[in-house]
C-alpha cells in the first residue's frame, strides 16, 4: 500500500513539473508573440536602428583592426583556404567555380548595379514614387562616392598572395562590390518588402537581398582580389548606408500601414 502511495506520489509530482514547465514554455511563447507583434506595429525601427548602431560599430571595428594591420594573419589564412596547399594561384573546386564567381561577383559591379538603378528610377519615376527615387539615388550614389573616398583614404593595396582571377583597378578596402551589393540590394529588398502584405513575404524578400550581398562579396575573396576583412568592412559599411536612409526617409516595410 505505502508502494502504491509512493507510486501516486511520484506521478504527481512528475504532473507538476510537466504542467509548470508547460505553463513556462507558454508564458515565453506569449510575451515572444507580444515583443514581436509591438515590433510590427512600430514598423521595425528599433530593429533597424539596432541594426543600423551594429553595423557602424563593426564596421569601425574592422577598419581600426585594418589600420593598425592587426588582422593580417586572419586575412592571410582565410584568403588561403580558398587556395590549393600546394598552389595558391589556383582556387579550390571545379574549374567551372571561377566562371560563376565571376557571374555573380559582377551582380556587384558598377555596370550591374547602374542598371538595375535606373531601371528601378525609371519605374518608381512613373508610378510618381520620388521619396523612394531619392532613397534610392541618395542610397546606391552615396554609397559609391563612400567607397571610392574610404578607398584612396586609406590606399590599401590588394592582396598579392593569390593570383586574382579578374581584372581590379581600385585600392582593395573597403570591398566596392561588398558594399556596393549591401548598399543596393538591401535598399531594393527593403522597398519591395514594403509592397508585400504578408510577414513570411517581406522575410523571404529582404533575406534574398541579404543572400544576394553575401554571395558577392564571398567571391570577392574567392578570386583572390579582396583581403576578407576588405569584403567584412564593406558588408558592414554597405549596410549601415542603406539602413541610414530606411531611417530617414520612414520606409520601414509596415510604415504604409501606419499612412
Amino acid at each position: 500500500m505505502r508502494e502504491l502511495q509512493s507510486i501516486g506520489a511520484c506521478h504527481s509530482q512528475s504532473n507538476k513539473k510537466r504542467f509548470s514547465m508547460c505553463s513556462a514554455q507558454a508564458s515565453i511563447g506569449s510575451k515572444f508573440r507580444s515583443f514581436w507583434s509591438a515590433i510590427d506595429r512600430s514598423g521595425f525601427q528599433p530593429v533597424i536602428a539596432l541594426l543600423f548602431v551594429s553595423s557602424v560599430f563593426l564596421f569601425a571595428q574592422v577598419l581600426t583592426e585594418v589600420r593598425a594591420g592587426d588582422i593580417g594573419a586572419s586575412d592571410r589564412a582565410i584568403l588561403l583556404a580558398f587556395r590549393l596547399v600546394d598552389d595558391s594561384s589556383v582556387p579550390i573546386g571545379a574549374p567551372w567555380l571561377i566562371q560563376s564567381a565571376k557571374d555573380i561577383s559582377a551582380l556587384g559591379g558598377t555596370t550591374v548595379i547602374s542598371l538595375l538603378t535606373a531601371a528601378a528610377v525609371g519605374f518608381l519615376a512613373l508610378h510618381r514614387q520620388w521619396r523612394n527615387v531619392i532613397t534610392l539615388v541618395s542610397a546606391v550614389g552615396g554609397a559609391a562616392i563612400v567607397s571610392n573616398v574610404m578607398k584612396v583614404s586609406l590606399l590599401r593595396e590588394r592582396p598579392a598572395l593569390a593570383l586574382h582571377l579578374t581584372d581590379v583597378w581600385s585600392f582593395s578596402f573597403p570591398s566596392g562590390h561588398a558594399m556596393m551589393a549591401a548598399a543596393t540590394y538591401l535598399t531594393f529588398g527593403m522597398m519591395l518588402a514594403h509592397t508585400q502584405e504578408t510577414k513570411r513575404a517581406r522575410i523571404y524578400v529582404v533575406s534574398l537581398a541579404v543572400a544576394m550581398t553575401v554571395l558577392i562579396g564571398v567571391t570577392r575573396i574567392y578570386l583572390g582580389v579582396h583581403w576578407p576583412s576588405d569584403v567584412v568592412g564593406g558588408w558592414f559599411a554597405g549596410a549601415a548606408w542603406a539602413l541610414l536612409f530606411w531611417i530617414f526617409m520612414g520606409t520601414t516595410p509596415r510604415s504604409r500601414a501606419a499612412h
